[in-house]
């Protein structure tokens, strides 16, 4: 429950801070030039605070025993399948026989893609706040920063660890990657645009 915990507090800390970033958006309209570097700076906040977050959730809790984990998991190989979280889905209906769409969303597979695909979102969001970056810039940020997470998991920490405890999933890659891209689309898509059509009023 303490990891839980600790991941709805980061969860929060990144949603206050997107916040606030909208809301000096808006009330700072004739400012905005001379707010620019305290916006930046509570995007720069929010970007420690999501990418600790993301650190956190995909490298805790660690094994209790590294040695007796290691010898039991030795033959242990990543996840290759791109789609293993419908598969599986689809597998766990096939097997009941029905659609159970509470249990389905609540499923810990079902949970864990959710996650996957809000991860990376507000480093995009914080990225096109404080430094506008574009699309292509999000993507590859996105994509860049799950493929590291995933070989720290590969490797065990880049060889830190003396084995991986984490699974590689090529899913993890692409979920990630489009939850970048959805950051940066709520921003520019969304948020920016209702301020300027607020500015204009």
């Amino acid at each position: 429950k303490l990891y839980f915990y600790i991941f709805v507090a980061g969860v929060f800390a990144a949603s206050l801070i997107m916040l606030a970033i909208a809301v000096a958006w808006r009330v700072l309209p004739q400012h905005r030039d001379r707010a620019e570097p305290y916006l930046r700076k509570l995007a720069w906040a929010g970007l420690v605070v999501t990418l600790c977050m993301v650190i956190f959730v995909t490298h805790f809790p660690m094994p209790d025993d590294f040695g007796a984990y290691c010898e039991a998991h030795w033959r242990a190989q990543p996840n290759l399948d791109p789609l293993f979280s419908w598969h599986e889905l689809f597998w766990h209906v096939e097997r009941r026989g029905e659609i159970d769409l509470v249990r389905i969303i609540t499923s810990g597979t079902a949970v864990q893609f959710g996650l996957n695909l809000f991860m990376l979102a507000p480093c995009a969001f914080f990225l096109r706040a404080g430094w506008r970056h574009g699309f292509w810039t999000a993507l590859a940020i996105g994509f860049g920063t799950s493929l590291a997470i995933e070989t720290s998991q590969l490797t065990g920490i880049f060889g830190i660890m003396p084995c991986a405890y984490r699974t590689f999933a090529t899913e993890d890659l692409w979920a990630n990657t489009l939850s970048a891209v959805m950051g940066w689309f709520a921003f520019h898509h969304i948020v920016s645009p209702l301020l300027k059509r607020e500015d204009k009023e």
